[in-house]
């Protein structure tokens, strides 16, 4: 079977053949060929707000009256995240930053291992008074520690 040929408007120059097709030939939207975080320069996120600052800071970058080529790609990556449900998409398509993700569990795991630290001085301090208290009952007689403990609890 032969390719289908495509159609363009020559008034417009714009590429007028059908979009990609389903099993049914139901279209498709065309996802862009480029990671569209890469292309705005962002790591992957679901912070829509960080797109769109992402986006105008490179639309000066690339000026559609300067650069057609890379306004082109940068808006499709634009249209890509704003679409519904998009951002979710490329963000669950995209590659994960390993080296970010490797830091937040860096930093995760030397707050648990400086609280591990700490916790045997404080338990060493409770043995240490602990201790103190059992030599100060064990010189004591039996009327004076119930004289003691008797005003503690009361």
């Amino acid at each position: 079977m032969k390719p289908r040929p495509r159609h363009t408007n020559p008034h417009r120059g714009q590429d007028r053949s059908p979009g990609p097709k389903t099993e049914r030939g139901q279209e498709t939207e065309s996802l862009p060929s480029e990671d569209p975080f890469a292309v705005l320069g962002i790591a992957p996120t679901l912070d829509m707000a960080q797109v769109k600052r992402a986006y105008f800071a490179a639309l000066a970058r690339h000026p559609p009256h300067r650069d057609g080529e890379g306004f082109r790609r940068l808006r499709a990556a634009y249209e890509a995240l704003m679409a519904p449900e998009g951002l979710a998409a490329a963000y669950a398509a995209s590659p994960p930053d390993l080296l970010a993700e490797l830091a937040r569990y860096r930093a995760r795991l030397d707050e648990a291992l400086t609280k591990a630290a700490t916790r045997p001085s404080a338990a060493e301090d409770n043995a240490t008074r602990a201790a103190r208290l059992i030599e100060q009952i064990s010189r004591m007689s039996w009327t004076q520690t119930i004289a003691a403990l008797s005003t503690r609890s009361g």
